[in-house]
């Protein structure tokens, strides 16, 4: 079966744009800013010094951006990520970047200290973490995490154990330089994390998203469309022009969350997660694949509906239409692994650095 895009629509919002030539950062006067985000940091932090900017992904593009900090004898290093993800929350950014630091800096790596401080004007701003014993007691590590608008910013800095005051002291520059011409940056709290089991049991059949008494016809293009259509869903704004970003259940930390049953994909265990106190027929159950934005979720369409499933990235939403009911572990790791058994997206949403998006639908042609 191949795929072939049926439409595009472009929707626009206010925002500033990204600077000419593509190029995301722009670094002059000691500041390193990302016109596009409204961000701008010091180019200098503590002993640290800007070495290199770069894109992580979607080169060219403007969403996905990194700069590199390091001292003069490269022992303590940071790394400045400004991303524009679709389901932006800074909690739960962070839930996975503690995640991501005790996979990868060792198994003995230990949470020294945890909490919120002041960043961009905004009392609450950032979560701020320490980590010590990292890379068996050879190294500290410190994290912050924040969101202005739909940009996530994760700073990591890191250095050899002894030096774990210059490590601290590098990551709080960068965030107390931190000036915002945005979006404010939004308050966060830690996420609140219980347990509530809830495993889904019988697998979801695919559905078909109907406009009964529309006019439109009943063949299979145009039935076809229109699941592609509505399974985009409408974002948390009420601006029809505004991208249509889906609203995080966690709201950046303010509302509590549960842990309904968790999903093997390799060595990845993804927490599928929904709001606290929602356990019967939950309004959305999200997975945090990474601490990238990376996160699938499944979307309860009106009161006691279908649900719409997505997967949502940086500046990226795929829209695999609607099902029955909640997927099963098995069918989420299935979807993440790329299985035909999920079948293939019906539309995708593409967010742009300069406010704009744009929505392609896909059509099945021929087997």
């Amino acid at each position: 079966m191949r795929l072939f895009p049926a439409l595009a629509a472009a929707t626009l919002a206010a925002a500033a744009a990204a600077p000419a030539g593509g190029e995301p950062w722009q670094h002059a006067g000691g500041r390193l800013a990302v016109p596009a985000a409204g961000l701008s940091f010091p180019d200098k932090a503590g002993t640290v010094a800007l070495t290199q900017t770069s894109e992580a992904s979607l080169g060219g593009q403007g969403v996905d951006d990194v700069a590199q900090y390091r001292s003069a004898d490269e022992q303590v290093y940071a790394t400045l990520f400004v991303y524009l993800t679709a389901y932006a929350d800074a909690a739960l950014a962070a839930y996975e970047l503690d995640k991501v630091i005790r996979q990868h800096r060792g198994p003995d790596a230990r949470l020294e200290s945890s909490r919120v401080l002041p960043a961009g004007g905004t009392a609450a701003g950032a979560i701020r973490v320490v980590y010590v014993n990292t890379e068996g007691g050879k190294s500290a590590t410190t994290g912050a995490v924040l969101r202005a608008g739909h940009w996530i910013v994760t700073v990591r800095v890191s250095g050899p154990s002894a030096r774990q005051a210059e490590v601290e002291a590098a990551l709080d520059a960068l965030i107390s330089g931190l000036r915002v011409s945005g979006a404010a940056v939004d308050p966060v709290a830690p996420l609140q994390v219980s347990d509530c089991p809830a495993t889904a049991k019988k697998a979801a059949k695919r559905s078909e998203l109907r406009l009964e008494g529309a006019g439109l016809g009943s063949d299979p293009m145009t039935r076809m469309l229109i699941d592609s259509a509505l399974s985009a869903g409408l974002g948390e704004g009420k601006d029809p022009k505004a991208p249509p970003f889906p609203a995080s259940i966690a709201d950046n930390g303010r509302h509590p969350v549960c842990i309904r049953e968790r999903v093997t994909v390799g060595d990845n265990v993804i927490d599928l997660m929904q709001a606290a106190g929602d356990t019967a027929n939950p309004t959305a159950v999200i997975g945090v694949i990474n601490d990238a934005g990376k996160t699938v979720e499944m979307r309860r369409i009106g009161n006691g509906g279908p649900y719409s499933v997505h997967l949502h990235n940086v500046a990226r939403t795929a829209n695999f239409g609607s099902y029955d009911r909640l997927l099963t572990a098995g069918q989420v790791a299935d979807l993440l692994q790329g299985s035909p058994k999920m079948g293939a997206m019906r539309s995708q949403i593409v967010y742009k650095a300069d406010g704009t998006s744009a929505t392609e639908v896909y059509v099945a042609v021929g087997k």
